[in-house]
């Protein structure tokens, strides 16, 4: 058992009795459960990533990709998750998408709110990728919002380079996003 477990156990136990709970197998087992959940969210993060790979590539054409996300809301700590669409004009090279993938999937596994997460994976690929430009949007569920109100869905986009700068290059990206989520949904 962590000690974690061992030191706010009965802390938890003692908030959910305050609130009426008194399911015995809730208040014997859910704070271990919760905290286990939190800890698993809650890991340093280690790695910068600065290894990402890139390989030579004489094409300048828009690169889009997408993944799936979880994370856990650093207002509420309640899990947000959804989808991650990136793309970038690349400059004489192009990133490993792989690496694109675990970097979103590694910096997601922190409490944090959706739009900081956003500017901070664009920040990341423009950086990374040497880009000419960079886009990043995410469409995530929120249940911290949907457990109180009707509708839990957010959209956020971070812009860089020639993305800002050109329309038509916007525009693209966004018209290929847009029919990948109506795609994903069939």
């Amino acid at each position: 058992m962590s000690d974690l477990i061992n030191k706010y156990s009965q802390i938890i136990r003692e908030l959910l009795i305050d609130l009426g709970i008194t399911n015995k197998e809730v208040l014997e087992n859910t704070p271990k459960r919760w905290i286990k959940f939190l800890e698993s969210y809650s890991k340093p993060l280690k790695n910068d990533f600065n290894d990402f790979k890139t390989f030579p590539n004489a094409s300048d054409d828009m690169v889009i990709a997408e993944t799936h996300f979880w994370s856990i809301c650093e207002h509420h700590l309640l899990p947000f998750f959804g989808k991650v669409y990136f793309g970038y004009i690349p400059d004489q090279k192009v990133l490993g998408i792989s690496k694109i993938v675990r970097y979103i999937q590694y910096t997601s596994k922190q409490p944090s709110i959706q739009e900081e997460l956003t500017q901070k994976i664009a920040d990341t690929l423009f950086e990374k990728s040497n880009a000419k430009g960079a886009m990043v949007l995410i469409k995530a569920f929120h249940t911290c919002v949907a457990s109180r109100y009707s509708n839990g869905w957010m959209t956020t986009s971070a812009i860089r380079g020639m993305f800002r700068e050109n329309k038509t290059l916007k525009n693209e990206f966004l018209s290929l996003v847009h029919q990948s989520k109506f795609e994903m949904l069939e």
